[in-house]
């Protein structure tokens, strides 16, 4: 297959690194921008200060003027994705107003999460897959972040199983099933927009953001989260077994080393 240029780390300004408005303006945010595109493409520790300041013409130190060290960008960037997704489901809950069903919550939640992961694939992955080149303190604060995002779902997912809208066996399981079919979408959408040493480009009419719109795509994420807590067809809906009941956010179960992605 012919590769298909596109732009590397550093090249220009790129909106769809990071999200517009979203996090420092100037030089730092550009650091961020190629920390974001050289972490995603190689890995934290496959990068070095250099490589980032190089990319946009400064000096190795003159990163200090605005992080503490390589650490700093990773736990900006973190901190910037996380932050934003949970914001944006947020927004599209509180959009559908005080009368929304925890059907519709649902659906606008994944929605958000889904888009936010499609239109900004590269800091979707490094929030994802970097989570080990954090210090101790700075992994805390951001898995309290996810699991927060996890207390949303959580919470919408037991409102439907006492309005009847949802039946489920275990609360927690479910949200991660869903978390995680929404993190992996970073993974294959949004080809085209990372670097040759990523890998292969695609040619225009096999990206997947060709094929799957995005309004398209995140729909679709959303009626499969709904699948997953739809009733099948001769069971009655109502409350969790007792097995799942109790495995909600705050359980012990969600304190253990396994629910780190």
């Amino acid at each position: 297959m012919e590769r298909v240029a596109v732009k590397g780390p550093g090249d220009e300004a790129r909106p769809d690194v990071l999200p517009p408005g979203a996090g420092p303006s100037g030089t730092p945010r550009r650091l961020l921008e190629v920390a974001v595109e050289l972490f995603a493409m190689r890995g934290y520790f496959g990068v070095s200060v250099r490589d980032i300041t190089a990319a946009i013409g400064i000096q190795p130190a003159s990163l200090y003027n605005h992080y503490a060290n390589k650490e700093d960008l990773l736990i900006a960037v973190m901190g910037l994705g996380h932050e934003w997704s949970s914001s944006q489901a947020a927004a599209a809950i509180d959009a559908l107003g005080p009368g929304a069903t925890p059907t519709d919550r649902l659906r606008a939640a994944v929605v958000a999460h889904a888009r936010t992961h499609a239109e900004y694939p590269l800091l979707a992955r490094v929030c994802s897959s970097e989570l080990h080149g954090l210090g101790e303190d700075a992994l805390a604060a951001v898995l309290d972040l996810r699991m927060a995002s996890v207390a949303q779902l959580s919470a919408i997912i037991d409102d439907g199983i006492v309005t009847g809208e949802f039946a489920v066996d275990d609360v927690f399981l479910t949200v991660m099933a869903i978390s995680a079919m929404v993190i992996r979408l970073s993974n294959w959408y949004g080809g085209n927009k990372v670097g040759l040493e990523f890998g292969p480009a695609l040619p225009a009419e096999l990206d997947p953001a060709a094929i799957y719109p995005v309004d398209q795509l995140t729909e679709s994420y959303a009626d499969l989260a709904l699948r997953l807590v739809t009733p099948p067809p001769g069971r009655g809906s109502g409350t969790a077994t007792e097995s799942g009941s109790g495995n909600r956010v705050g359980d012990q179960r969600t304190d253990g080393d396994w629910s780190r992605p």
